[in-house]
């Protein structure tokens, strides 16, 4: 009975030394995001008159050289050369170009550092397509101004089925299920639905009809339990990675001439664009190049709990390369065939929509939209076709983002301004001055804090604890 009664305490004294961890992890973690949370007090949505800028409006390909334009509310209200106003707030962009906000279109949070992140490099949007509970919460503390962050939607957790399990997905048991599943996720918040690898073609068929009676839409990661072409349905906007055009498409060949076949039921769907995620394929070969993850400098701004999970795809990458030597050449050669995928897709008149799979593996939040577009660039589009895909392309998809992607009267003022023309040269998008969100004006300084604070955090129990929600409550639902 002694025995009995000292492991009882003992357990007892372990849980409370966890929970109080736990809750110093927390709160310390709140502090760390002091810099992003907004106060009462604050100035914004003050109104505000940028002098001497070139616009780019993105509506069409061109610029309104040295003119103004005039924000009031989170709103522009005027754009022109001889705007009258009594501005709270004059700025001189000093000849800079300025442009809508990029937009993300698939990315994955962790945690509140990323907002700022993706506001660093001029990401005024995201859409994150792995689905937590937390998501839905931070949804609306940014739709109610109290942070600073992207305008920001969530799909519902990955749907998959019996052939894919794993942590990371919820199974979809039947089609009964999977539109009970779909009512669930609308009435909670989530902005659309995520299939994902393994949904077996019963269960994506009813998501396909519930959707369309929620008026919900899809973002379909390619599933070999269905034909690529099954994909396609006028409830799809997005069919994700350009990779699974060569593994499920091709059957995993560099096949140019069945490529045709697939740019023909691309053609054919009309309302579905590619996302094509190339940087995040790419980083695969970062991995194997590195002598060690800590050399990839983009990794210290992944969040802890994934940046462990990236040990382990550096391992397994690192020892498919020591069995294989060919393997990295065999990579790259899939590398150069996505771009090629792209070219053609270009070159038959299919848009594509940004996005950079980012927040996991090395994909770092934010700076990663660069390199994303400069693999468009270098599959052929023109600078102006490969804004497009982060801006116009992307406001497209979603009502909620109908309001962004161009420069007019009446959109929201999410935009960057930078020190060069964009359309000329990309790197530009390395060089941003300010970025508008939401009627703040977050300058340079404040932007590089943003990184600094993000960099090598240490939040891996809060992380985990917001994992664990998923695990022990979402994927118990049903």
């Amino acid at each position: 009975m002694k025995l009995i009664k000292w492991t009882l305490k003992l357990l007892a004294g372990l849980f409370s030394v966890l929970l109080i961890l736990f809750i110093v992890s927390i709160v310390l973690e709140r502090s760390q995001l002091a810099y992003l949370k907004k106060s009462s007090s604050s100035v914004e949505n003050e109104s505000i008159l940028i002098e001497n800028v070139h616009l780019i409006p993105m509506d069409k390909d061109t610029i309104y050289a040295s003119t103004s334009l005039f924000i009031k509310n989170g709103k522009i209200e005027q754009l022109g050369d001889d705007i009258q106003v009594d501005a709270d707030r004059r700025i001189d962009a000093e000849g800079g170009y300025l442009m809508p906000g990029l937009m993300d279109m698939h990315v994955h949070v962790w945690d509140k550092f990323e907002f700022g992140l993706y506001l660093a490099s001029g990401v005024t949007a995201v859409r994150s397509l792995w689905g937590l509970p937390m998501h839905i919460r931070w949804k609306n503390q940014l739709a109610k101004d109290k942070w600073h962050g992207p305008a920001f939607l969530a799909s519902g957790p990955k749907l998959s089925g019996p052939s894919s399990p794993g942590s990371d997905k919820v199974m979809v048991p039947d089609a009964a299920t999977a539109k009970e599943m779909m009512r669930s996720y609308k009435e909670r918040g989530y902005d659309l639905i995520k299939t994902y690898y393994g949904i077996e073609a019963d269960v994506y068929e009813a998501l396909l009809e519930e959707a369309e009676a929620l008026d919900m839409i899809i973002a379909a990661h390619p599933s070999p339990q269905l034909a690529y072409h099954d994909h396609f349905d006028k409830q799809v906007k997005t069919i994700e990675h350009v990779e699974d055009i060569y593994q499920q498409g091709l059957n995993y060949q560099l096949d140019s001439v069945k490529l045709e076949e697939v740019l023909k039921e691309f053609k054919e769907a009309g309302t579905t664009m590619l996302c094509p995620t190339a940087i995040s394929f790419y980083n695969i070969i970062n991995l194997i190049e590195a002598e060690q993850l800590e050399d990839i400098e983009k990794g210290t701004y992944i969040n802890p709990m994934f940046r462990m999970v990236a040990e382990g795809e550096f391992n397994r990458w690192k020892n498919e390369q020591a069995n294989n030597s060919n393997r990295k050449d065999q990579l790259v050669a899939q590398h150069n065939f996505h771009l090629y995928v792209l070219r053609r897709m270009h070159e038959e008149g299919l848009e594509l929509v940004c996005g950079t799979d980012s927040g996991i593996g090395v994909t770092a939040p934010g700076s990663s939209i660069i390199e994303e577009l400069h693999f468009y660039k270098e599959a052929g589009l023109s600078n102006y076709e490969v804004l497009k895909t982060a801006t116009v392309n992307a406001a497209s998809l979603h009502e909620e983002f109908s309001n962004m992607g161009t420069i007019a009267a009446g959109k929201d003022a999410n935009l960057i301004l930078l020190e060069v023309n964009p359309l000329e040269d990309l790197n530009a998008l390395k060089e941003i001055k300010t970025v508008f969100n939401n009627g703040a004006v977050l300058d340079r300084n404040t932007l590089d804090e943003f990184v600094a604070k993000a960099k090598d955090r240490n939040n891996l129990i809060p992380s985990v604890l917001r994992y664990l929600e998923h695990l022990i409550f979402e994927r118990n639902l049903y």
